[in-house]
């Protein structure tokens, strides 16, 4: 459930990141130069930590509406208690990981669009 929930949560492709100071560090002005650059960061961060809710709870947008390709509407609480509930892993297993191609950043004042191809890689070798 967990995994699926995660690829799901993925597969969108599209991610609306609304902070009044950009990633939690109030220091950084948001800019047209840096934005693109501190959300690209962002999502590889994301990707390299999908099974840490922490990261969902930074990442996803307190509106976020997602809606799956199984046209099921989730928000960001349910995909936050979704993870807390779900079996953890073994510390034997070889979880999927994922990355992203054809990423683009545009920014719209303290708003980002965030969009990108996910790539899963199983354990298996499938990509």
């Amino acid at each position: 459930m967990k995994s699926s929930l995660v690829r799901a949560a993925l597969l969108a492709g599209v991610v609306y990141l609304v902070a009044p100071a950009p990633f939690g560090r109030a220091a950084d002005t948001p800019t047209a130069e840096n934005t693109p650059v501190e959300v690209a960061a962002l999502l590889r961060e994301f990707l390299s930590r999908v099974d840490d809710p922490a990261m969902h709870a930074r990442f996803w947008a307190d509106d976020l509406v997602y809606t799956s390709g199984q046209a099921e509407v989730k928000t960001k609480a349910d995909i936050l208690r979704a993870m807390e509930s779900a079996p953890k892993g073994t510390a034997a297993s070889v979880p999927t990981t994922y990355d992203a191609e054809d990423v683009k950043v545009r920014a719209y004042g303290t708003t980002a669009a965030l969009t990108f191809r996910l790539v899963a890689r199983e354990p298996t070798g499938v990509t």
